[in-house]
């Protein structure tokens, strides 16, 4: 059970990280300001918290890491464009 809990938190960890470097970029788009509502900031930084805490109880049994996420995970999807006949 705790490799099944290690294993969801690295993906979850990724996921967040993931979420944040979209919002980094979307920032940029707004002059910095950040493009979450408060309640999702709220959100955000509340899962961020408990993401961290449970990685600290867990890392008591042994230490691991929470690597960023790659590369594939970072690419957002892309609408494609249509054409007149399509």
């Amino acid at each position: 059970m705790e490799r099944s809990l290690r294993e969801e938190l690295v993906l979850l960890w990724q996921d967040l990280r993931a979420i944040d470097s979209v919002v980094s970029s979307v920032s940029l788009e707004f002059d910095g300001d950040d493009p979450l509502r408060p309640v999702m900031r709220s959100i955000v930084e509340k899962t961020r918290g408990s993401l961290t805490q449970l990685h600290e109880l867990l890392s008591l049994r042994g230490p691991f890491d929470l690597p960023e996420p790659d590369d594939e995970a970072l690419e957002l999807p892309r609408p494609t464009s249509r054409t007149a006949d399509g």
